[in-house]
């Protein structure tokens, strides 16, 4: 079985992704930019580029996106931006454009684990494999990916 995972971001507009397979003989991941004059049209962009990477991998058998939860903390932060509605936006467009779309939450794959404590538990698990991989959603991506093959069990 092949997974294909995505973590959206509006953060330059960007999305992390990963196809693993459960032996781990097929692993990718990447990033997806998405560029426009509007966060609308980039999120258009960012979901129809992960469409054709979707489409490339014909052995694909399920795929995971994750949705962001409520956590009271960064309402402040992230308020005047409308940085909350901007990933909802992001997260149902590609939702509406992919069939058969498992949703996932951080809390249940990786906890409360920060960004690094995330990177720290991946490379020890992947090693070389990701050792230049810095981008904190595409190791979100290939977090979510091992959590899955994992039973959900937080990294």
């Amino acid at each position: 079985m092949t997974i294909f995972t995505i973590n959206p971001s509006i953060n330059k507009y960007s999305c992390g992704w990963c196809t693993l397979s459960k032996d781990e003989k097929v692993f990718k991941f990447g990033l997806i930019n998405g560029y426009g004059d509007s966060w609308i049209q980039k999120a258009i962009k960012i979901g129809n580029k992960l469409c054709i990477l979707i489409d490339e991998n014909k052995n694909v058998n399920k795929v995971i996106i994750e949705l962001p939860e409520y956590w009271s903390g960064i309402v402040n932060r992230t308020r005047n931006s409308a940085s909350l509605f901007k990933l909802f936006y992001l997260c149902g467009y590609i939702h509406g454009k992919i069939n058969n779309i498992e949703i996932v939450t951080p809390s249940i794959w990786k906890g409360q684990l920060s960004k690094e404590e995330v990177q720290r538990r991946l490379q020890r698990h992947f090693g070389k494999r990701i050792k230049n991989t810095t981008d904190h959603n595409v190791l979100d991506a290939v977090g979510i990916a091992y959590s899955y093959y994992n039973e959900w069990e937080v990294l």
